[in-house]
């Protein structure tokens, strides 16, 4: 099984190199990180990573503009949204179309169940798991 590749994206390093050194404990994950919108989308364009951790409050440029840029520009990366969020920012994410979310940066748990699952399921199941404090993703309906 191929190594999972993870940014983390955080305006406060401290956060990011805390929650990188999380998920870095993962087996079969390697992680980056940046401090800025624009740092991690260069990241992405340089090192296209399989999945992308966010922090949603990020001036000048919040998560949920990054991985919309990200979403366009490589739509096979998977996004998630790590941060503090009120319920109408929640409410707001979900509405943009962001699949996956952890509200709780103090329990990391969701988190590491969550990117671990990624690391032992390159399928689209992914977007299935659900967890608590992890909003299911939006079923498809039609379609192939």
């Amino acid at each position: 099984m191929d190594t999972l590749r993870v940014l983390v994206v955080d305006d406060e390093a401290e956060m990011a190199s805390a929650t990188k050194d999380l998920l870095a404990m993962l087996p079969m994950v390697t992680v980056h990180q940046a401090t800025s919108a624009a740092e991690a989308f260069a990241a992405v364009c340089s090192k296209t990573p399989d999945v992308v951790v966010s922090d949603y409050h990020m001036p000048p440029e919040n998560g949920d503009v990054f991985l919309a840029k990200v979403a366009r520009d490589f739509p096979s990366v998977r996004r998630l949204i790590y941060s503090a969020a009120s319920a109408a920012e929640r409410a707001r994410l979900h509405a943009s179309g962001v699949a996956h979310a952890v509200f709780d940066k103090m329990n990391p748990l969701g988190l590491i169940l969550l990117v671990g699952h990624m690391a032992r399921s390159r399928s689209p199941a992914v977007a299935e798991l659900s967890l608590p404090g992890i909003p299911r993703a939006p079923r498809r309906t039609g379609g192939t």
